[in-house]
């Protein structure tokens, strides 16, 4: 755990717990109007309802040990996006390559003077680009937020 969490790009706040689980709680934070460049700017838009919401509500891992939280206790809470540039890659590389794999691979099957076969093999090595792009979205921790509830050291 680094010492200063505003060092590793986090950003700190202090936030209501609103659900407890047994492995984690949900931390609602209250959204500031001049901290809301809206949701095309932010990296955390599937957390929150969009501007009109007026609060993020994060997942947020419990420790193993500590105290457990309970519904309506104040928390502080560290959190930063997911890796932007990493989600782009991720998104349209296999996308990408999977429909030029597929479109040579359509091409060789089609004796190059089949057109319906190239394009076929397009479609479905986009759709297996795609898949794997949504397979690793899925997995990667680089492309979901961090969040970690923080000691209050005020």
């Amino acid at each position: 755990m680094p010492d200063s969490y505003e060092d590793e790009g986090y950003t700190i706040e202090t936030g209501a717990v609103i659900a407890v689980a047994p492995d984690h709680v949900v931390v609602r934070l209250e959204k500031r109007e001049e901290d809301c460049g809206g949701c095309r700017s932010c990296a955390m838009k599937n957390l929150c309802g969009g501007r009109d919401a007026g609060h993020i509500d994060l997942r947020t891992p419990l420790a193993a040990e500590g105290d457990r939280p309970e519904t309506g206790d104040a928390v502080r809470v560290a959190y930063r996006p997911a890796n932007a540039a990493l989600a782009a890659v991720v998104m349209f590389l296999p996308a990408l390559a999977g429909l030029l794999l597929g479109g040579l691979a359509g091409y060789r099957l089609g004796g190059g003077d089949d057109d319906a076969v190239f394009v076929l093999g397009c479609l479905i090595g986009l759709a297996a680009g795609v898949g794997t792009s949504a397979a690793l979205s899925r997995l990667s921790p680089a492309l979901k937020p961090s969040v970690r509830i923080v000691p209050d050291r005020r």
